[in-house]
């Protein structure tokens, strides 16, 4: 491509996360089919690059969690085709600081919730591709924490357990209907005396 993503906006979603959204370039700059986005996450005042992203094309928007209140970070993007990347942005820079929150237009960019893994604090990124560490450029499988699943796992062993006890008691149910059913057996054959044969 021969420029960068256009129409760059960011802001502060919340106190510890920040929002980056952006539209591909105008279509005679794209030079090839477009694979995908990358954005390189700087610490702002000593530009010591935290993260490196590669998104896929249909991706634009990424909201980063866990991030410093009162730090500052710097933003490049570009794209790529299959022929290489394009030139970066300009850096943008994003305040996390409350005096400068800004929503997204949306209540939540691309629906996605994105996170990167920064060392020394836990700033993560991810949007249903798989972690992406920083200074990688590589997609791993999605490494998901036992919380992840801990709310499914509750509603599996809640319905096992309800289903175990549905089970149980139809065999209870069953096995006392036999036996009541085997002992009216049992006792038909025998005669039934009235009162008046009793005198």
């Amino acid at each position: 491509p021969s420029a960068p993503p256009d129409n760059i906006q960011i802001g502060m979603y919340n106190q510890t996360a920040g929002w980056v959204r952006w539209t591909p370039p105008p279509a005679q700059h794209h030079n090839g089919n477009l694979y995908g986005y990358k954005i390189e996450v700087s610490a702002g005042n000593t530009m010591k690059v935290l993260a490196n992203m590669t998104l896929n094309s249909t991706t634009t928007s990424v909201l980063l969690n866990n991030l410093t209140t009162g730090a500052v970070y710097s933003v490049l993007l570009n794209c790529f085709t299959k022929a290489g990347d394009g030139p970066y942005s300009k850096p943008i820079s994003l305040f996390m600081d409350p005096a400068h929150h800004v929503h997204p237009p949306r209540a939540h960019p691309s629906g996605t919730h994105d996170v990167l893994h920064q060392e020394g604090q836990d700033l993560t990124y991810h949007n249903g591709m798989g972690d992406i560490h920083p200074n990688s450029d590589t997609h791993h499988t999605t490494h998901r924490t036992s919380s992840d699943y801990l709310p499914g796992i509750w509603l599996m062993v809640v319905i096992v357990i309800i289903l175990l006890g549905v089970v149980f008691s139809a065999a209870i149910a069953m096995v006392y209907f036999k036996r009541r059913h085997q002992m009216t057996k049992d006792l038909g054959h025998l005669s039934v005396v009235s009162d008046n044969e009793i005198t």
